[in-house]
């Protein structure tokens, strides 16, 4: 028997895959440094600085990740890791990312005042998952928006997750000659930019963006549980053996049940299920027998179950249970399919385009209103 304070394996294995993510990222901040010192070129520098940013964020994130844990271990509060059922998580794919430059009218339509020009990319965070988009250099006032061509997809993702994203900005040339703006770009990125907005582009970013994201619960695609069942559609008073049997998937917010389990799985998903249950916020489960469950559907219709060994009986209602939740957790990504793109294979400098038709500059309202997006689930 586990004691109080005794990690379970699948609690070790996680510790130990976070302190390898650690450790990477020390052998990627070493290397990375190196490179800096040894940069002669200004895109080199900004490169390898960004790099050595976003490394330091995903140490400091593994690191607190790591100290809640342990901090969490010592009050007792850790989450039981072994139990038969888990909350499905989902992916989460973030792209399209727009965000509009507000500049004075003198800037941008009469081409005087500010004659600065920013190197620009963004942070994406959810938990311990950080990852950075392309950099995008020589921003400058006849830019009206920046774009991102970037698709980050995040994994494993809980359905109360919080997405930040972090947009940081490096002035590359501050003069009107650009003469001087390797030497000034050696300095490190990190200490000219804050963890919202870089200073002096603060002034020329308003608090409006647009992206594209979207949500895809693991337990769409994944199957949850199966195995055979005796089904009954209504009322029968012959013994629940003399049911037909079928065999059973769960997943999708579905219980499929086909009348004969194929020996080709994939022959089995391609032909029409026979019977199929939805499982939704209105789906009821209830144990009834020894062996037997009824599931009853949002039109009122009640399906009595029995399961072939009476071990799986708790398997069955506690992942049909769990599957509800989710529904309920997920919401709208429930309720409808969304696609996730591939991510983004690499990372590679983009120069930026010249603005298309329909910018989002041109659908920011100047009054004062603001277009509300959130970032939060």
């Amino acid at each position: 028997m586990l004691g109080p304070y005794t990690r379970t394996p699948h609690q070790l294995a996680e510790d130990y895959d976070l302190q390898q993510k650690i450790d990477l990222e020390i052998k990627m901040r070493e290397g990375t440094t190196k490179l800096l010192a040894a940069c002669k070129h200004p895109v080199q520098s900004l490169e390898a600085s960004k790099s050595l940013l976003t490394s330091n964020e995903r140490m400091n994130a593994y690191i607190a990740e790591l100290q809640q844990r342990k901090a969490s271990e010592k009050n007792g509060n850790f989450k039981n890791c072994c139990a038969n059922v888990e909350a499905s998580k989902a992916r989460v794919s973030v792209s399209e990312i727009r965000i509009p430059l507000i500049w004075k009218d003198t800037d941008h339509f009469k081409n005087k005042g500010d004659y600065r020009r920013f190197a620009v990319f963004c942070l994406l965070k959810i938990g311990t998952e950080i990852y950075d988009t392309a950099l995008m250099n020589y921003v400058d006032r006849s830019m009206t928006d920046v774009s991102f061509d970037d698709i980050v997809v995040f994994h494993h993702v809980p359905s109360d997750f919080k997405l930040k994203l972090e947009v940081y900005s490096k002035v590359i040339q501050d003069d009107l000659s650009i003469a001087s703006t390797p030497r000034k770009i050696k300095k490190k990125i990190s200490s000219s930019v804050s963890r919202t907005f870089g200073r002096k582009l603060a002034a020329s970013l308003k608090d409006e963006f647009s992206e594209k994201l979207a949500v895809n619960p693991d337990c769409i695609n994944e199957e949850r549980i199966s195995n055979y069942l005796r089904v009954s559609e209504k009322s029968d008073h012959h013994s629940p053996k003399e049911w037909p049997v079928y065999w059973a998937s769960l997943k999708n917010f579905k219980l499929y049940l086909w009348k004969k389990r194929l020996a080709d799985m994939m022959e089995t998903k391609m032909q029409t299920p026979d019977i199929i249950i939805p499982i939704n916020k209105n789906t009821t489960v209830k144990a009834i027998k020894p062996s037997v469950f009824n599931i009853t559907s949002n039109d009122n219709k009640t399906y009595s179950l029995f399961v072939l060994n009476e071990h799986d009986l708790q398997l069955w209602t506690d992942h049909i249970k769990q599957h509800i939740e989710d529904y309920v957790s997920w919401k709208s990504a429930a309720e409808n399919v969304m696609e996730i793109p591939s991510p983004t294979p690499s990372r590679t400098n983009m120069i930026l385009r010249q603005r298309v038709p329909g910018s989002l500059y041109d659908e920011t309202p100047l009054n004062g209103s603001t277009l509300k997006g959130s970032l939060k689930h």
